[in-house]
Order: structure tokens, then sequence, then C-alpha cells
């Protein structure tokens, strides 16, 4: 019976994605997925320091539902207001929730080997401050920790697994409701992952081995022009480089840290330019 369990477990291990990109697999009914991270991220115009929790369950063989909560605890802006003046303020609260469901549309896994291509749906529900002011002006809504609309998403994930290495691609749209007259512009998102089992070079489920896993992540983003009574010009494109490790001390136990680079970027926008982020994370099956 232990051994089984370790099995399972062995197995949700390898079904994880990367610090940033989805992942073709499908969670195991017998073992959900719960994660929390701290995230940091520092452009010209914005310093945020958030946490989040994040539930998957899955649903059947086939099928995955995931559940996530953000919380702010501390957004420094700055930006110039309608009056021409510069001005700062520091923000914090609940983020917006999102919750998605994953379809398993291709599954084949061999004794040292897997593929699997899966789609997902996502919905973000408004619930965050949108209009917070500093000295009495609003801040820009692109600023503001929601956009005050709701959130639709899709896409599609593919892994490929071959022994000690593991490779995922995925590419998803969001779009953004309108909401008091403003409505943030759409995005495209396509982000590809590798991994590498370092050590052990064997699995042994009756051992317990520390698993270390290097990865290295490109992330890009294309945002479309955000709307109010006339474009706000902040659309355009950012590229991220994401190197990271993860650590496995147990089978039902994933540490994570990962960092991002911008390496090329032409998106305009209050926030300004991107300088970097960086992620902390830890993952339990149970």
């Amino acid at each position: 019976m232990i051994r089984v369990v370790a099995c399972l477990l062995v197995a949700a291990a390898t079904a994880t994605g990367q610090a940033f990109t989805e992942s073709g697999s499908i969670t195991s009914r017998l073992t959900p997925d719960l994660g929390a991270r701290i995230e940091a991220y520092e452009t010209t115009n914005v310093f945020d320091l958030r946490t989040a929790t994040r539930l998957k369950i899955g649903l059947s063989q086939s099928l995955e539902f995931e559940a996530e909560s953000q919380s702010v605890w501390y957004r420094r802006v700055r930006f110039v207001g309608a009056d021409g003046f510069g001005a700062r303020e520091v923000l914090g609260g609940l983020a917006d929730p999102h919750f998605q469901l994953k379809a398993s549309l291709l599954r084949h896994d061999g004794e040292q080997d897997a593929t699997r291509l899966a789609a997902f749906a996502e919905l973000g529900v408004p619930v965050g401050r949108d209009s917070q002011r500093a000295n009495g002006v609003v801040i820009p809504r692109q600023l503001q920790i929601s956009s005050g609309g709701w959130t639709f998403g899709g896409g599609g994930a593919f892994t490929w697994i071959r022994d000690r290495h593991r490779f995922s691609t995925e590419a998803r749209f969001r779009h953004y409701t309108r909401h008091d007259g403003f409505r943030l512009g759409e995005t495209i998102h396509i982000n590809a992952a590798w991994r590498w089992r370092a050590t052990p070079d064997v699995i042994d489920v009756e051992q317990r081995q520390l698993e270390v896993r290097p990865m290295f992540e490109v992330l890009y983003e294309h945002r479309f022009e955000s709307r109010a009574t006339r474009g706000l010009d902040d659309d355009g494109d950012r590229l991220w480089l994401a190197p990271g490790v993860q650590l496995f001390p147990f089978p039902n136990l994933q540490l994570e840290l990962s960092v991002r680079l911008p390496v090329w970027q032409t998106m305009e926008g209050p926030d300004g330019n991107a300088r970097w982020g960086a992620l902390a994370s830890v993952r339990v099956w149970f």
C-alpha cells in the first residue's frame, strides 16, 4: 500500500508545471494539488508584492478544476494625474480570483516518456478595488489592483516528457470586459518551458531522495490597446527569460524559486518599462 501511494505521489510530481507556463497534464483525482506563492515585480512606475493560493482538483481522468485567490500586500505606484502633476500612492487588498477548467485532449504515457495536450478556459471575477485615489486624483486604471471588469480567457497547453527532460508550451488569450467606461486591452500569452531532473539519475519510490530540477522559461505577452473614451496607447509586447529551480525534499512537497528578466519590450503605458520579477512557491499533494 505504501508503495502504491509513493508511486501516485511521484506521478503527481511528474505532472507538475513550471512557475509560469501551463502544463498539458491533468491533476489526479487521488492527489489534489495545493500551492502558495509569493511574487514580486518592478517596473519604472510600479513595485508590486503579492501572495496567491491555488487549488487544483482532478474531477475525472481527463478534467481538472483550478481556483486561485490573490492578495496584494504592497503596491507602490507613480503616475501623472489629469492635473498634470506627478503623484504616488501605496495600494493593497484582495485581487481578482481566477477559476479554470482544463480538459485533456491527448494523453500518451510510456515507461519513461509522455505526451500530453490539453485545452482550458478561465474566468476572472472582479472583486478587487478599481477606483483608488492619490491626493484626490483617480489612479490610472491600468495601475489599479483590479480593472473592474470580468476576465474571460482560454487556450491550449502541450507537454512532452522524455526520461529526465520535460518541455511544455502554452498559448493563452484573455479578454477584459468594460467597466465604468474603461476596458483593459486584451492580451495574448505564449510561453515555453524546459525542465531537467538533475538528480537523482533514477527515482526510487522506496527511498527518500532530494530531487533537483533546474528549469528555464521564455515568456511572451502582447497587449492590445486599452480603451476609455479613446484609445490609451498602452499596447505593445514584452519578452521575459525566467530561469529557476524546483526542489522535491519529499515526493509530495515541491519548493520553487524563479526570477524574470525582461529582454525585449515595446509595451507603453503608465506602468513604464519592466525591470525584474521574482517568485517563490510551495506545493503539496495530499
